[in-house]
Parts: C-alpha cells; structure tokens; sequence
C-alpha cells in the first residue's frame, strides 16, 4: 500500500506542494507572533491604506518602527508578551478605523495628489490589503487582520505555485523545494511584497525554460506565439521588484534567437562568446575609466564580504529563513546538500548552450547589481566600512532556479539518479527544515520572549569589521 502510494504521489509534485504549502503555512501563520518579519509595519501600513482600513496602532502600543529594520519594534512585541499584553493588545482590542490621511506620513504622504498610492500603485500589496480588510470585517483588531491577510497570502501564493509546478516541463521539484523553503515560508506567511515578487519571478523562469525546451527540441515557436507566451509573465513582472526586472533579458535573448532563425542569420557559438568577451571588455574599461577609485572601494567591499566567515547572506539567509530565524547550523548544510544532489539529477534535461549561459548570466548580474546598491550607501555597512550588511538571503532567492540548467550540464558528467529515494529524501528536509524554523521562532519568542531580528545575527561578530 505504501509502494502504491507512493506511485501514485511522487509524479505529481503539484499536488504535494500544494498539502505542504497549505499545511504549513496555516501553521506559521497562526503561531509566528505578530510584526517578526523584516519590515512588518512598513507592509502592514501599506496593506491598511491601500485598502483604506486603517487603524491607529500606537493605541496599542505599535509606535516605533521607522521603516529601517530598526530592533525597536521586535524588542516591542516581545515585552508585550513578557507583560501580558501581546494578545490583549493585538488581538482582543477593538480598534476604530481612522481616515486615510490621519495613517503614518511615510505611506500618506501624498494622500489625495496623484502619487497617492491605491491598488493600482502598490499592486505588491493587493492580496496582504485584501486580507486586513476581510480581517478586520471579521474582528476589528490588528491580529485578525493581519491573521486573516497571512492566511489568504499563503492561499493565494500555493495555488499560483502549484499551477507554476504543473504548467513546468523541467525542473519541477525544483519549483517545489525552493518554494518550499523556510525563507520563503516565512516570506509567504507575512503581508511582504516578496511574495508577489517571488511569483512574478518563478512565472517568468517557467515560462522562459519552457520555451526554451521547446527550442531544443526543435518545436516551431513563432514570433507571434512568443509574444502571447511572455505577455502575462511580463506585465506581472513589471509591477516587480527593480533587480526582478533583469529577467526581462532571457525573453529578450529568446527573441533575438527567434529573429535570427526567421532572417536565417548563421552565428557560431564562438562568434558570440568572442562578441560578448569583447563587449564586456569595452564596458569594463569605460567603467575603470570613468570611476576607477569607487570600483576599487566596491571591489574590496564585495571581496571582504564574500571572504567573511559570519556573513550569513549568502548561505543561511538563502534558503534556510529570513534575518529574524533560520535554522541550526548543522542542519542547514543537509539542505544545501540535498539542493545540490536535487540540481544534479536532472542530467537529462537539455537547454540550448546559449539559454544556460543566459540564464547564469542573469543570476550573477543580480546578484552585483544588489551588492553593489548596497555597497555604496554608507547606511548598509558595518562599522569599519568594509562589509555590505544590507542585503538579506531573500533577494536572491528568487533567482536560484537559474542555476538549474548550468547544474544539467555538469550533470552529464556527474551520475545522480533521480528516483523515489531522492524525492523522499527533499521532502523529508524540507518537513524538517519548515519544523526546526518554526521551532526556533517559537522558542525564541513564546518561551524565552527574545527579539527576533537582524540585529542579533553576527552582524557585530564579523571578522573583517
């Protein structure tokens, strides 16, 4: 029975990621404290205002965030609980609804001028205002509303997945085991425009392998048919985060791909790695050229932080939580590990040399472009200006599917099967993973009421500080 179970289950990845997704994110939902993840009260007073259900939150206390990831409002909500008042406060008080322009200046400041924000503006943060609003029509208090928006985010976001999943021709449990992933969870059971962006992100990367199968195979994909293709993807991209956007240019090298086999123009794969060296040579220069002093100062900082041993950004952040709980060190390397083996089974997918170089391209370039944005703004350093602190795990996340298909042609060379044993391996990290996070969020705030936030990371423990 349990071999027939397994048959039936295992081909539909879908369907598992949708009992996982729901079930946990029911469960972080509803025992996540309220205001953990980074910048809660920013999102949350954009869900009130853009859903014109706003409530005054400094009648409970709620007074203090100032938008930065400042510690205050995490060390708040953990003195409430120490106190008493966490749910007298957040759940059980009844809260009047103020008018629009009375919200906090920094989401009403242009409060009836045509910058004002409305749905149509912030559409990041539709589906969190849905939910405050719904939540407050049930009880009129900032736990219901921000409860009931959790749970319609982690609704909203598995069905979208689990269509991403299906519609998937390669790389399904991909999908699903980075979706599946503690930081995402903790994105998906907060009111953050990150869950939008990562959908935004993983529609557009389905789409684009998609076509890029069907390329490979030799399938006729028409200029007309491309368009329709990309057309949804790239609206909903749009309204995307800014480093999201670089995705635009894998449809941008499908299209010239397409153009090129319709006017029949013949290019060799080393004409075009020599036009790109060539290319990046030049712009590099300019650049050396231009500002040789900040690309040093940038260079060092990028180096000093890639080389320090306690920057978690890259490693812990990634997959295993957000800056306010990860998971035990021990642990995290099983899930990297699993990721990989994972990455190197699929040795039978096969993407033109040009969509794999494409796709690394666009990976690496995000991830200078954030840390360079970073790098040069002297509020995201650490105190000897040496190691860029701003980024969190979470701005990459996105983007790791892209390694995928790099990871296909090392795998040609490497054997990892891809059997019922390895499947069950994934899904037995991922419970674990979901499980040891929630724990530690839990532990953290229900028993030893501590802050949980980026601040008390090793942020002051860095080596090269």
């Amino acid at each position: 029975m349990y071999n027939m179970l397994l048959k039936k289950i295992l081909p539909h990845p879908e369907i598992i990621f949708l009992i996982v997704s729901i079930s946990f994110g029911i469960l972080f939902s509803l025992i996540q404290p309220l205001f953990i993840e980074p910048d809660a009260v920013y999102h949350f007073d954009n869900a009130m205002y853009i859903s014109d259900t706003v409530v005054d939150r400094s009648e409970v206390g709620v007074t203090s965030e100032d938008y930065g990831s400042k510690p205050i409002p995490f060390t708040l909500i953990s003195e409430m609980y120490k106190n008493d008042l966490y749910y007298k406060n957040l759940f059980f008080k009844k809260l009047p609804l103020i008018p629009k322009y009375k919200a906090d200046k920094r989401v009403s400041g242009n409060y009836g001028t045509k910058n004002d924000k409305t749905y149509f503006s912030d559409i990041m943060h539709v589906v969190p205002a849905i939910g405050v609003k719904l939540g407050y029509f049930i009880y009129p208090s900032i736990g219901s509303m921000i409860l009931t928006a959790r749970i319609l985010s982690v609704i909203f976001f598995s069905l979208c997945i689990f269509f991403i999943i299906k519609a998937s021709k390669v790389y399904k449990y991909m999908f699903l085991m980075i979706s599946l992933t503690p930081t995402v969870m903790q994105i998906v059971t907060s009111l953050s425009y990150d869950t939008y962006n990562y959908l935004a992100c993983s529609l557009m990367i389905m789409v684009c392998i998609n076509m890029g199968i069907d390329i490979k195979k030799k399938e006729k994909i028409s200029i007309i048919d491309f368009f329709i293709r990309i057309l949804i993807p790239s609206i909903i991209l749009y309204y995307s985060k800014m480093n999201s956007k670089l995705l635009y240019l894998i449809p941008f090298v499908i299209l010239l791909y397409l153009i090129k086999q319709k006017v029949k123009i013949n290019f060799n794969k080393g004409t075009i790695i020599l036009i790109s060296l060539f290319a990046m040579f030049v712009f590099g220069g300019i650049v050396l050229t231009l500002y040789f002093e900040q690309t040093v100062f940038i260079t060092k900082k990028i180096v000093f932080t890639l080389l320090e041993p306690y920057y978690t950004v890259l490693s812990t952040e990634l997959i295993s939580g957000t800056t306010t709980a990860g998971i035990p060190n021990w642990f995290y390397g099983i899930q990297f590990a699993t990721l990989i083996l994972l990455f190197l089974s699929y040795n039978k997918v096969d993407l033109p040399w040009w969509f794999t170089a494409c796709a690394l391209i666009v990976f690496v370039l995000n991830f200078f472009a954030i840390m360079i944005s970073y790098a040069v703004d002297n509020n995201f350093s650490d105190y000897a200006n040496r190691i860029i602190t701003g980024p969190q795990g979470r701005y990459f996340t996105p983007f790791i599917i892209l390694l995928a298909p790099i990871f296909s042609r090392i795998a040609k060379k490497i054997s990892v099967s891809f059997n019922k044993w390895l499947i069950l391996l994934v899904l037995v990290v991922i419970v674990v993973s979901l499980i040891l996070n929630l724990s530690i969020t839990s532990l953290k705030f229900y028993v030893l009421q501590i802050p949980a936030d980026e601040w008390r990371s090793g942020i002051h423990h860095y080596i090269f500080k």
